[in-house]
């Protein structure tokens, strides 16, 4: 037998009130996982036999680097706002299986961090130009 449920004023608001409580929260969950800056640095190493040095502003560039050899570059994280951030790190492109660094970094509020950026070229690696990026995304902590 099926029971018929009367519903009154006072049921309809309180099913209202519970599914904007959720929303609510739903988008309080969004909000706190979705970044609300973006760095983006190109990277790049020339695998070949000789050492070559190459200074740009704009690209992080290992140079021309022999197999084997392994180097490492510095980025400055800053974080002007003034609550703390954390910072997670993607590294894209040919170059990503060479890369390695922290995948989350914590800043307090108007602080700096230095961020290691590591690259490892094993022997068998094949003589080319690999290039990439590595992506900053910035988060409310």
């Amino acid at each position: 037998m099926i029971r018929k449920v009367k519903l009154n004023f006072y049921n309809i608001v309180y099913v209202l009130f519970f599914i904007i409580i959720i929303l609510f929260l739903i988008d309080f969950f969004i909000q706190q996982n979705k970044s609300f800056e973006e760095i983006n640095i190109d990277l790049k190493v020339e695998v070949g036999q000789d050492i070559g040095i190459i200074i740009n502003d704009s690209i992080v560039d290992f140079g021309i680097l022999p197999r084997g050899l392994n180097s490492n570059k510095k980025v400055i994280l800053y974080n002007d706002f003034n609550f703390p951030v954390k910072v997670k790190a993607f590294v894209n492109g040919n170059i990503s299986d060479y890369i390695f660094g922290e995948s989350e970094v914590f800043l307090l509020s108007n602080s700096q961090e230095v961020y290691n950026i590591e690259l490892y070229l094993p022997e068998n690696m094949e003589k080319s130009i690999y290039t990439g990026n590595l992506l900053f995304k910035f988060y409310k902590f």
